[in-house]
């Protein structure tokens, strides 16, 4: 497991890639469609339910937050992240026609539109952001390769409409993404950061599953913050009524 140390080493070096040849003697959605293939996404058991647990961590600090996500195909998701015992955002969606979200003021839930719904959704979908990057109007570009500690590391430059540009980084001979920085940048011009909006995230180890891998520890900046998250994923029997009832 890499040190979270390193991260700040690699800050000034993420942003000086060099327009080497492609290593994987192609493009950068090569790069992108093989680290895709190995978390095998599509995959997943269609008769059963995934169930992530994560322990979120802030540096130097005691208190622990607790996040739990579902998901069953197609797209029927539920999140609930709790913090002292006490619920604090909610999002479920039976993937066709309900979706909605937790209100802490009114300690209740209330119904959302359909792209609001993905908007929260995007720090919390366990599928990452690269995940159907076609559909999303994704733009990738090869940014040629940066080093860490002599080894390198593959750079692809990802531009997304309404979205900052970001960099991810993946390691050459296992393919997997290590790092990925997110910039000021965007194709529509400025706007304010987006709630959420961080400096970096590195992801440090996978968990295997029956069909593929997913991230188990992950580190990302924001706001001058260290987030740590450390997660479980496994498998229970199908129950569709997790994502029909508050």
């Amino acid at each position: 497991m890499k040190k979270l140390t390193l991260l700040f080493l690699l800050l000034p070096l993420a942003m000086q890639a060099q327009n080497h040849q492609d290593i994987l003697s192609d493009s950068a959605k090569v790069v992108v469609e093989r680290y895709l293939q190995m978390l095998n996404i599509d995959g997943l058991p269609q008769d059963s339910l995934l169930v992530t647990e994560t322990a979120i961590t802030f540096y130097g600090e005691k208190d622990t937050i607790w996040m739990r996500r579902w998901y069953a195909t197609p797209n029927m998701f539920r999140v609930e992240v709790w913090n002292h015992g006490e619920l604090e955002t909610g999002l479920v969606s039976n993937g066709k026609d309900r979706f909605r979200k937790y209100v802490p003021a009114d300690k209740g839930w209330e119904s959302i539109k359909l792209e609001e719904f993905h908007d929260r959704l995007q720090g919390y979908d366990f599928r990452g952001p690269l995940y159907d990057w076609r559909n999303k109007g994704a733009m990738l570009s090869w940014n040629g390769t940066t080093t860490l500690k002599g080894e390198p590391l593959l750079v692809v430059k990802v531009s997304c409409p309404a979205m900052y540009e970001r960099y991810y980084m993946f390691e050459p001979e296992s393919g997997l993404l290590t790092l990925i920085f997110e910039t000021d940048n965007r194709e529509d011009g400025y706007a304010p950061r987006r709630e959420g909006h961080i400096d970096w995230k590195s992801i440090h180890e996978y968990q295997p599953l029956s069909t593929g891998i997913l991230p188990s520890l992950e580190s990302f900046m924001r706001g001058g913050v260290l987030t740590i998250m450390s997660s479980t994923t496994h498998f229970e029997k199908l129950d569709t009524e997790i994502f029909e009832h508050d």
